[in-house]
């Protein structure tokens, strides 16, 4: 759509009808780009970055939820996985990988009672 742009101008220029509106256009395209942004792109770059820094801030003992929804304490955890015990009374400790971590497990209970 971008590289139309000039092409539009273009024709309408050469056309010589100067009620075309060509920097109406482009001030257009520039404001819907602008909203598209705000509203779209910069909330999921902050989620992005509030993901990255609660699976970077993991450690030993912490209670966290998966993307599954099964909740476990950290028993062992390094740069790609997360070992997870989820039954104290038959110490069943299972394996994830990290981006599998959807949050700690109280912060997940609060936004759901915020729903």
């Amino acid at each position: 759509m971008a590289l139309m742009l000039p092409v539009l101008l273009q024709n309408n220029a050469a056309e010589g009808d100067p009620s075309a509106g060509s920097p109406n256009m482009m001030f257009w395209m520039i404001g819907i780009f602008f909203i598209f942004w705000f509203f779209m792109i910069r909330p999921q770059m902050k989620e992005q970055k509030k993901r990255r820094l609660m699976l970077s801030e993991l450690k030993k003992n912490d209670r966290v939820m998966t993307n599954g929804g099964m909740y476990g304490q950290i028993v062992a955890i390094d740069d790609s996985e997360v070992t997870l015990k989820v039954d104290d009374s038959n110490n069943v400790r299972i394996k994830f990988s990290r981006s599998a971590i959807s949050g700690m497990a109280g912060q997940a209970e609060v936004v759901a009672e915020k729903k």
